[in-house]
C-alpha cells in the first residue's frame, strides 16, 4: 500500500482524503497545508485520525509519495 501526504487542504483534497478511505492500493497518512488552515487541520485530525499539520516535512517523514493539488478556492 503506497502512503500518501497531500497537500493542500482545500475542498477539492477533502473530497479525495474520504474517497481514498476504502482504497486499498493508496493510503493518506498525513495532510500539510498552510498556516492558515490550522484549525481546519485541528479539525480534520480529530474526525479521521490521519496526521496533520502545518510543517511540510514532517508530513513527508510519513509518506512514499505526495499529492499536490491546485490551491483552490475553498470556504
Amino acid at each position: 500500500m503506497e502512503k500518501l501526504v497531500v497537500f493542500p487542504l482545500n475542498n477539492d483534497t477533502e473530497i479525495l482524503i474520504k474517497g481514498l478511505k476504502e482504497n486499498k492500493l493508496y493510503q493518506v497518512v498525513a495532510v500539510s497545508s498552510y498556516i492558515e488552515d490550522r484549525s481546519r487541520l485541528e479539525l480534520l485530525q480529530k474526525k479521521s485520525s490521519i496526521y496533520c499539520s502545518t510543517e511540510f516535512e514532517e508530513c513527508l517523514t510519513r509518506a512514499d509519495a505526495i499529492v499536490f493539488s491546485e490551491n483552490t478556492i475553498s470556504a
